[in-house]
């Protein structure tokens, strides 16, 4: 079996994400006699390119990932989403308004998707409620229980020899969206503060992104109650620091972006030989008495020289890991649930007839341009709305003209071979900026009701007054596009929020 992970960007493949979900797994799918590969959504150039059994996104939320899944419905391939975060369950929330847009559309094409907890599981499954669906754990890199054990005590015996207590705090320090990061471990401070009142020096050692450090970032850091150093993650730095560090703080707040996350940064911290300090929400709570949520509790073993995590208690903690972090266990699973999927999909896809159909896609008010290529590239029509930038060579483009006050629909040679029959007549040549050639339709003359309502966006100049009618004015457009080309199916790029449509492009949805 062949698995493919799309990635949105080379600099994802970067991230540490990839590092733990993937790469951890990647040699024991192979001694297994299975594939894992990594590409980014932009190297797919043709159909001929999907070579692979499994297709699995990986935080790719724009309109490229509809046009793959929608491309390989039709081919017997499995197609899943795995989901990292959760931007899905906070509908009160606008700015995630384009999120939870591209979740229902992709519900439409996955076979399957994973997270890596239960509660993810519970937050996607309200959204695609009969899609299975797999836990996979994030995995240990590796496991030495007599280093673990080790490190645990020479760094015990210099923290009470020399009265300075050695704490780490590492991570990604910042969200566009969410306080968390810095934020957790400065709203969690008292912990550190409770340590500095023991009686020994704490020095706190601080791992983070340099985006995180911002005039606010390093603020917090500056207000902390101990002495502190920071420097620039790494993966080195990480496990130099860990194995130097007899307390790792791992404060976790109760919003939902939170709660949902994976117990990797216990796990690097544990197979590190670290004691875990995790105040707040119970995220480690797996690890039971492994964790420490109480900094007084931890002074007190720390002075009786009965840590949480030592020598004796190592066989404990193997068969913890056993249970949820070993990669052999996760890659074996992993592959038995895809199989099943590939197995039941590739007789489902026997039995159905995917129908062949135009593909288009609608531009909204931030739609990236990558996806219009990308459109283009897989001959789908790429469609201009009235709220979309101006630069590109659509494939079908909104335009009013101002000589004559009328609404006209331009049309590149690709687009007006696949009209309906009955309009051709009615076509007009163009001059074209670009070089194509380019027909046009008076949508003025043809629909005059939806006409009206698209043309007030080209009329006004107040974006704050465009986006009142984005969902009237970007049905007005779907109805036209339906209208003139037969069987289209239409799929919706967009990056903007707020914004409100109130349907799907190919059925009406009721929205929560």
């Amino acid at each position: 079996m062949k698995i493919c992970v799309i990635a949105p960007t080379q600099e994802y493949l970067n991230l540490a994400g990839v590092r733990i979900r993937y790469l951890r797994i990647e040699e024991h799918l192979r001694a297994q006699g299975h594939q894992l590969s990594i590409e980014v959504i932009e190297t797919f150039r043709a159909l001929p390119h999907f070579k692979h059994d499994v297709y699995l996104f990986s935080k790719c939320y724009d309109a490229r990932s509809f046009l793959i899944a929608r491309l390989l419905s039709k081919t017997g391939k499995l197609v899943g989403i795995d989901f990292f975060d959760d931007y899905f369950s906070q509908k009160n929330n606008s700015n995630f308004v384009c999120h939870r847009e591209w979740i229902r559309t992709m519900a439409e094409f996955v076979d399957f998707f994973l997270c890596s907890t239960l509660r993810m599981q519970e937050v996607i499954s309200a959204y695609m409620p009969d899609i299975p669906s797999h836990i996979l754990n994030d995995p240990f890199d590796n496991i030495d229980l007599d280093k673990i054990a080790a490190t645990s005590a020479r760094n015990l015996e210099r923290t009470l020899s020399t009265g300075q207590l050695e704490v780490a705090w590492f991570g990604v320090g910042d969200n566009p969206h969410f306080a968390v990061g810095l934020r957790d471990l400065f709203a969690f401070r008292s912990d550190l503060h409770d340590l500095g009142r023991s009686g020994f020096t704490v020095r706190l050692s601080i791992l983070t992104n340099r985006r995180a450090l911002t005039a606010e970032g390093l603020e917090m850091i500056r207000r902390l109650p101990v002495a502190y150093s920071l420097d620039e993650w790494s993966v080195d730095k990480e496990a130099a620091l860990l194995a130097n560090s007899l307390v790792a703080f791992i404060p976790v707040n109760s919003q939902p972006f939170s709660i949902v996350k994976s117990l990797n940064r216990a796990i690097s911290a544990l197979t590190n030989g670290a004691q875990v300090l995790s105040s707040g929400y119970p995220l480690y709570e797996q690890f039971g008495s492994f964790i420490y949520r109480d900094a007084h509790i931890l002074l007190a073993d720390i002075v009786r020289k009965q840590l949480a995590v030592r020598k004796q208690t190592l066989p404990d903690l193997q068969r913890l890991f056993d249970e949820c972090a070993d990669p052999v266990r996760e890659a074996e699973k992993l592959a038995v649930f895809l199989a099943k999927q590939l197995k039941q999909n590739r007789l489902a896809i026997q039995s159905k007839t995917v129908p062949e159909a135009s593909l288009g896609l609608i531009h909204g008010a931030r739609s990236p341009g990558e996806c219009h290529k990308f459109a283009q590239r897989f001959r789908y029509l790429s469609i201009s709305s009235p709220f979309g930038t101006d630069g590109p060579n659509y494939d079908v483009r909104f335009v009013f003209v101002t000589d004559n006050q009328t609404l006209e629909v331009q049309l590149d040679e690709r687009a007006w071979s696949k009209l309906k029959p009955g309009f051709e007549h009615l076509l007009e040549p163009k001059a074209s900026r670009t070089g194509r050639a380019v027909k046009s339709l008076n949508l003025s003359a043809l629909f005059p009701d939806e006409s009206d309502l698209i043309a007030k966006v080209f009329k006004s100049n107040h974006i704050a007054l465009k986006l009142t009618r984005y969902g009237a004015v970007m049905s007005a457009v779907r109805q036209v596009i339906i209208s003139i080309f037969p069987g289209i199916e239409l799929y919706l790029s967009e990056t903007e929020a707020p914004y409100w449509l109130g349907f799907s492009m190919n059925k009406p949805l009721n929205f929560d």
